[in-house]
């Protein structure tokens, strides 16, 4: 039996509550091939942009005023002007305004799981196993809570596909894992526990791989020997620039 995302992770007794399967514009497909373009260079910018597009979240009129500094950064500048160009936020002065939640959502690292999806899609044609793919699936999971009947715990994957029926999962980082988050972990560590436990949802043979756009999380040795550790892999910083390459090499080659 082919068997979808869904119906892998009902049988594991998850609830699936949404995901998504996008249609990519072909002008997104051009704004993505950029940003991937200028991987060694955009990163900056792009955490600024990230910032930028989760202040917005927390404003009705999904509108965000940039600093002084970040107005005359020609850096930040280009890469507004590439959103701006795909008609997703318009700059008047200081002041961005996103063209929706789905815009904003783009913005702020949405594109590069687009990215990712797309290259999976376009991979099922070489590959016959490879049966499903579905993008910002949310899951509930761990039973529910007996006072409210909901369940305990909830987590979104930004990327699922099946290959040969085993579910493979994908996190998409375009912050900077190199800083600090909660207690005494950065982020890049956060990203690993995390995927940690998505890895549960699916059974014993779930695979894992963090997209990490910047690079900071390959950099760290200690993250890497971690990742290695929980079967997690990386493609991190100018790896992305084949990164259908790099999916079949390390899941989908013969023997896999």
């Amino acid at each position: 039996a082919k068997l979808k995302v869904h119906e892998m992770l009902r049988a594991h007794g998850h609830t699936v509550t949404t995901q998504e399967q996008p249609q990519v514009s072909r002008e997104l497909r051009d704004l993505t091939a950029r940003l991937i373009d200028h991987v060694a260079s955009a990163g900056r910018a792009l955490g600024t942009v990230n910032a930028l597009a989760r202040a917005a979240r927390d404003n009705p009129a999904l509108r965000v005023e940039l600093t002084p500094a970040q107005y005359d950064s020609r850096s930040l500048s280009d890469i507004i002007a590439l959103f701006a160009d795909a008609g997703l936020l318009r700059q008047t002065g200081q002041v961005l305004v996103f063209k929706n939640e789905e815009a904003r959502f783009f913005v702020n690292g949405g594109w590069l799981e687009s990215h990712v999806f797309e290259a999976l899609q376009s991979l099922r044609a070489q590959h016959e196993g490879l049966t499903d793919v579905a993008m910002g699936v949310r899951v509930s999971f761990g039973g529910p809570d007996a006072r409210n009947g909901k369940s305990r715990d909830k987590n979104e994957i930004d990327v699922a596909f099946l290959y040969r029926n085993t579910l493979h999962l994908i996190e998409c980082k375009t912050a900077n894992l190199a800083q600090g988050g909660k207690g005494d972990d950065n982020k890049a560590t956060e990203a690993l526990y995390k995927m940690e436990s998505l890895l549960k949802l699916g059974g014993i043979r779930t695979r894992g791989m963090v997209v990490d756009y910047r690079g900071q999380l390959a950099s760290s040795e200690a993250d890497r020997q971690r990742a290695q550790e929980a079967g997690i892999a990386i493609v991190s910083g100018a790896a992305l620039k084949d990164l259908k390459g790099a999916i079949s090499r390390l899941w989908l080659s013969k023997g896999q």
